[in-house]
């Protein structure tokens, strides 16, 4: 006790006094405020930063010990205790100065009881940390030390202890044969040069070992220069960017059908005095477990670790989306359980934590320990995007039909950062990403789903100013070489851009890479902090589309017209025509006349986009959805071209979309997006007042509604069981609710008689009879084909 008090360090506990009272022998120690190190691992792993100053405070302290000639002979997480000031090493109880004689002859005790005691005898300390010439009863010194430290510093930095057993014996067995995994293997974020550490540090021979504790902290801290001089961010600190001139490395990962990811890896230098990058390509896959697959592609599925070390996306296991997560630098993947039904994911700024969107909440999941956290609602489907800021909020976009708003990443009010600017025709703001430094954000104001529609913008975070930066482009994503990139159409695009101005260079744009998936929910690409991107490849005909008869063999008759980006084909009911969606820098509706063949515009208006066609009972009139005015609501048209559209709704902070006529004209029913209802579907009465009626609305996300062609029935799609399956109800009492599909269905259509009904299940296109009686009696669901066919109405 005496030559523990004479240690003055000041991450040594201080004993100030011993005693004895009523046979009981006491040490006065110093009372710190502060929490174990055992307690805070219970947590997960330590940011890499906090693990590397604590580690070099703890081998600091065993130095100074050692010096002393005092081995501490119980080192572990439960002595350490984590202060203001740093960690400070705790109980000495089982210190010693000088080596006793030991030897099995003496009778070696081994620990019987629970790991995290300390139990007293030949082989002193715990056993989950004890070196293996502890664990034989021979004698321990500072190298033994050394070994424990090996095993506590591996734990701080992966979360997981170096050794483990089922049993006591099982443990003693691991600790004097095995190696636990390389801490890289564990935790991607960790330098490389940890993992020669931790195995030297756990040698099983003494000889192996460091020999002192200050050559562990010398290392310690060479490796903690080295990683303040590498690119990297910490939540709450200011990043350090290491600018290498114009260098620029890319790395891109792309899709190829839906059981793998192809990869490429593009590095060049962007030189101002070159006006096109000079590229060098490398190519990786990334293959998925057996029985997995791609999935979530309708929204932005890939998620980069600023440090570029970690890719996230979302796959689908059981035809049901989840996260995955795979270290850049190993083969090795994992599906994080509790991320069912995930959309967009992103990253925590020290890679701990993954974001994403689920079930109409914004959630996170620690990357160590899989714990799973809702933060707040995010209504509608998938929401628009998030950016995890360096002051600890999460910046996102709930809706299609909102601004950008922020909570605290651990909880907490929502507070609005961005507002919409409806008499500049903004519809929503999207795909925020919060820039270095904290100050601003960038965002795209969406004006409308066609390509000329999309601009990024960026905002002062204090002073609420706003600038523009690039018109017709969307997803913009800062990188550390002072380039703005972001995607237009399916190409990724490169302007240099001042940070503390906000301005972009008025130059030409660099293209980075073509065939980007994209579409009308954003790009699937990310950028690390330090310029390496990842994408998923696109269609090589750049979402161009053929319009094709396709028979209930699956057989398939492409019409005679060029392949164009169609999409919403809906045939008249008279079957002469055809309405379809031609996406462009605004989407515009077109009549196909299958007797001539020729494509005719509908739609011609510069005020904004048109989209998802219906017929009307009689053919005369097309219903579609029209963004004027920064609102999406419902107009019609006669298809003759005589006279202009027609609103028919005018409701506010909503996305409407047009379903079906009742036979009869008298009902358009259509879906509502709406910022805090999420989707529901709703009713227009046309016969009189044109009232509007919500039919189906819920907690729950209703959409697709199709009438019978008798009306007397209303086919819909529900995620009311957690994913998307087909319903239907009487209309209008919206009775006799029943389940059709059975495995996941969307899309629904009826057959012209109304004694069938199909759905999509993926490319599979389903069956379901329906008995000719009064009450619905649908039959099981059968494969007509498969075919990666766009359904019409």
């Amino acid at each position: 006790a005496r030559h523990v008090a004479a240690l003055n360090h000041p991450h040594i506990c201080v004993l100030h006094d011993i005693g004895r009272e009523a046979g009981v022998d006491f040490l006065v120690m110093e009372h710190l405020e502060g929490q174990t190190l055992a307690g805070r691992l219970e947590h997960g792993h330590l940011p890499i930063d906090q693990a590397l100053r604590h580690a070099i405070e703890i081998a600091d302290a065993l130095d100074k010990a050692h010096r002393q000639g005092i081995v501490h002979r119980d080192l572990k997480p439960g002595n350490v205790i984590l202060t203001k000031s740093g960690a400070t090493l705790l109980d000495f109880g089982l210190a010693k100065l000088a080596a006793p004689s030991s030897s099995p002859a003496q009778g070696s005790m081994l620990p019987t009881t629970p790991p995290n005691l300390t139990r007293a005898g030949a082989i002193l300390g715990t056993c989950q940390y004890m070196a293996p010439e502890q664990l034989e009863g021979l004698e321990a010194d500072a190298r033994s030390d050394i070994f424990a430290f090996g095993a506590v510093l591996y734990e701080m930095l992966t979360g997981r202890k170096a050794f483990e057993g089922k049993s006591q014996a099982s443990l003693i067995a691991s600790i004097l044969d095995s190696q636990p995994p390389p801490v890289s293997t564990v935790q991607p974020l960790a330098p490389r040069q940890l993992d020669h550490v931790v195995t030297r540090c756990l040698a099983k021979s003494p000889d192996d070992r460091w020999q002192t504790a200050s050559d562990v902290r010398l290392e310690l801290r060479w490796i903690a220069e080295t990683v303040a001089e590498a690119p990297q961010t910490v939540a709450g600190q200011q990043p350090v960017i290491r600018r290498p001139g114009w260098g620029l490395r890319l790395r891109a990962a792309g899709a190829m059908a839906v059981a793998a990811a192809v990869a490429a890896v593009l590095a060049w230098n962007l030189k101002p005095s070159e006006p096109r990058p000079r590229v060098g390509v490398a190519r990786l896959s990334i293959m998925l477990p057996p029985g997995d697959q791609l999935a979530g592609l309708s929204n932005p599925s890939l998620a980069l670790s600023r440090d570029g070390m970690q890719l996230a996306f979302v796959g689908a296991r059981a035809g049901r989306p989840l996260l995955f997560l795979r270290a850049m630098n190993s083969t090795d993947m994992r599906a994080i359980q509790g991320t069912e039904d995930a959309a967009n994911p992103f990253f925590s700024p020290d890679g701990q934590w993954l974001g994403f969107f689920a079930q109409n909440k914004v959630k996170k999941v620690s990357v160590a320990s899989g714990t799973v956290q809702v933060l707040c609602d995010a209504s509608g489907e998938g929401g628009k995007g998030a950016s995890w800021g360096l002051d600890n909020n999460i910046y996102f976009a709930a809706t299609n039909v909102s601004g950008i708003s922020k909570i605290a990443a651990s909880g907490g009010a929502v507070q609005q950062v961005t507002r919409l600017n409806r008499d500049n025709g903004e519809v929503s703001h999207r795909w925020p990403h919060v820039l270095p430094g904290g100050k601003a954000v960038l965002f795209t104001v969406w004006t409308g789903p066609g390509s000329d529609e999309r601009h990024i913008h960026a905002q002062n975070l204090e002073t609420g100013e706003r600038h523009a930066l690039v018109q017709g482009g969307e997803s913009g994503r800062y990188v550390s070489t002072g380039h703005l990139v972001y995607a237009r159409e399916d190409a990724l695009l490169a302007l240099p851009m001042d940070l503390d101005r906000l301005q972009v260079a008025e130059v030409a744009p660099i293209s980075l890479a073509e065939r980007v998936r994209s579409g009308s929910e954003g790009a699937h690409f990310d950028v690390s902090d330090s310029g390496e991107l990842v994408y998923l490849q696109g269609n090589p005909q750049r979402h161009e589309r053929r319009l094709s008869w396709v028979n209930r063999k699956g057989t398939a008759e492409p019409l005679p017209i060029p392949a164009r980006r169609f999409e919403d084909p809906v045939i008249s009911p008279g079957g002469r025509h055809a309405a379809v969606t031609i996406y462009g820098g605004t989407d515009q509706i077109w009549i196909y006349d299958f007797s001539r063949p020729t494509l005719t515009p509908l739609t011609t208006t510069t005020a904004g986009s048109s989209q998802a066609p219906i017929w009307s009972p009689d053919g005369t009139r097309v219903v579609y959805r029209g963004t004027r005015k920064g609102f999406r609501n419902l107009f019609w048209k006669t298809v003759d071209g005589i006279g202009d559209e027609e609103q028919l709704t005018t409701k506010e902070n909503t996305i409407q979309t047009p379903g079906s006529f009742s036979p009869d004209g008298k009902w358009l029913v259509f879906i509502e997006v709406h910022e805090t209802t999420g989707v529901d579907i709703w009713g227009l009465r046309l016969d009189g007042e044109r009232k509007l009626q919500p039919l189906l609305t819920g907690p729950s996300n209703e959409r697709a509604p199709r009438f019978s062609p008798d009306g007397r029935w209303l086919a819909y799609v529900s995620n009311e069981s957690g994913q998307p399956e087909i319903y239907v109800r009487a209309f209008p009492s919206l009775s006799d609710k029943q389940l059709i599909s059975t495995e996941g269905g969307n899309a629904p259509l009826w057959s012209r008689d109304g004694r069938e009904l199909f759905y999509s299940d993926g490319d599979r296109l389903m069956a379901v009879s329906i008995g000719p009686s009064s009450a619905l009696s649908p039959g099981s669901p059968r494969v007509l084909y498969e075919g990666r066919y766009v359904p019409s109405p």
